[in-house]
């Protein structure tokens, strides 16, 4: 489903300095499958992620993802246009953090996640209700504005929105960090459910321990051992 080869991202300094944290990075990954990145903080790995998303560009190096909507694409060369599809259609990115439109209530930001897919919002409501419950949001808090929300709180929003739709691919930048262990176990069910209805992952895990649950392999990125 996805091929990144020879991918290589850089930043600009102050100074006309510059970093490099991804260079000539290969993988690949199939269909209900998982791949965690690890590495030591400030190696780059929320920033393999964010290409593979395309909120950042790379600097060099083709990203082939096989989508229902294009067959085989570059991610790294898409039109702007190709990618807002996939990402509507195929592709959810869970962040750190809960970023959404002020004074929507907690219920209409996810069932919004599926539209345009269910032009119903109604409908799409049922499906959020169900999503929330599931991920321990309680139902008072439905009608309310996440700005307002514990810190894991907003991480189970972010969850939300990512799961109800199902993608074919999901990128993880630490879903759990900020749960408790009674959510992680929550969390962990739905993705392992995911993975076995085809969702290949890739994620970032600072909890072994969850990440050796829901993982099958382990891209290390490790200066002295960077390699699958």
């Amino acid at each position: 489903m996805l091929k990144v080869e020879g991918l290589y991202k850089r930043f600009s300094i102050s100074n006309g300095k510059t970093i490099a944290p991804i260079q000539d990075l290969h993988f690949s990954l199939e269909p209900s499958t998982s791949i965690g990145i690890a590495g030591p903080s400030g190696i780059g790995k929320s920033s393999i992620l964010k290409c593979l998303h395309r909120t950042y560009l790379c600097t060099q190096g083709n990203i082939w993802y096989d989508s229902m909507l294009y067959g085989w694409i570059n991610l790294a060369e898409a039109s702007e246009r190709q990618i807002i599809e996939i990402r509507t259609y195929e592709v959810s990115y869970v962040s750190q953090f809960l970023r959404v439109i002020p004074r929507v209530s907690c219920l209409d930001i996810v069932a919004g996640e599926l539209f345009p897919m269910i032009e119903n919002m109604e409908a799409a409501r049922i499906q959020a209700k169900d999503i929330l419950q599931r991920l321990g949001i309680p139902e008072k808090l439905w009608t309310l504005y996440p700005a307002t929300f514990s810190g894991g709180e907003k991480q189970r929003i972010n969850l939300a929105k990512s799961l109800i739709k199902k993608p074919r691919l999901l990128l993880l930048d630490e879903p759990t960090a900020s749960l408790d262990e009674n959510m992680k176990e929550k969390v962990v069910e739905l993705l392992l459910e995911m993975k076995k209805e085809g969702t290949a992952m890739i994620g970032v895990f600072h909890d072994w321990e969850t990440m050796d649950v829901i993982v099958d392999h382990v891209l290390d990125m490790t200066p002295s051992t960077a390699s699958q």
